[in-house]
């Protein structure tokens, strides 16, 4: 025969006790248990963050390292400027052939260089030249380099930059001496 548990021949004071502690253990998996599990699988997607960093990391260290390299390799802070002399205002026409070889050494392309038809028949030691050149922004600045270097030009007026994809198109206006 199974014998059977009737409730009502257990004491008061052992309900109660027993109550008590399940409420306890309930108490101790609410407040200590589950914020616990939260947090670790907070902590385990931050170690998983910082592990996709560090091997992003290792891969981009070569880049970095040459990119050091590449930075500590002394820049020239002073250009060499050439005496100024006029050119002869018969060789103008050779202004555009002159800027498409600066153009060339720099890895930039002309697409148009011409001086100014009003400054040209004013008669002044100076003339206007208008020109149009296309190219990366590095390649540009060797370019105003190799343009410094050159004894007839006087100044730079005036700069403007489009960016035409896939390169920029620099657009200037540079004043020659001439004689």
């Amino acid at each position: 025969m199974a014998k059977t548990l009737n409730l009502k021949k257990l004491p008061a004071r052992s309900v109660t006790i027993f109550l008590i502690s399940a409420a306890v253990i309930a108490a101790v998996i609410l407040l200590v248990v589950l914020p616990t599990y939260r947090y670790i699988g907070v902590m385990d997607t931050k170690i998983e963050r910082t592990r996709q960093r560090i091997e992003a990391e290792k891969r981009l260290l070569p880049l970095y390292q040459e990119l050091v390299k590449r930075a500590d390799v002394e820049v020239q802070t002073k250009l060499t400027l050439p005496e100024r002399k006029p050119m002869l205002r018969r060789d103008l026409d050779m202004v555009p052939s002159i800027m498409a070889g600066l153009a060339a050494r720099s890895g930039m392309e002309v697409i148009s260089a011409s001086p100014d038809v009003a400054t040209l028949s004013s008669g002044s030691k100076n003339v206007l030249v208008n020109a149009a050149i296309r190219g990366n922004f590095f390649s540009y600045r060797r370019y105003l380099v190799e343009l410094g270097k050159l004894p007839f030009v006087d100044r730079i007026e005036e700069v403007q930059i489009h960016q035409k994809e896939p390169e920029k198109e620099y657009q200037m206006k540079l004043w020659v001496n001439v004689s």
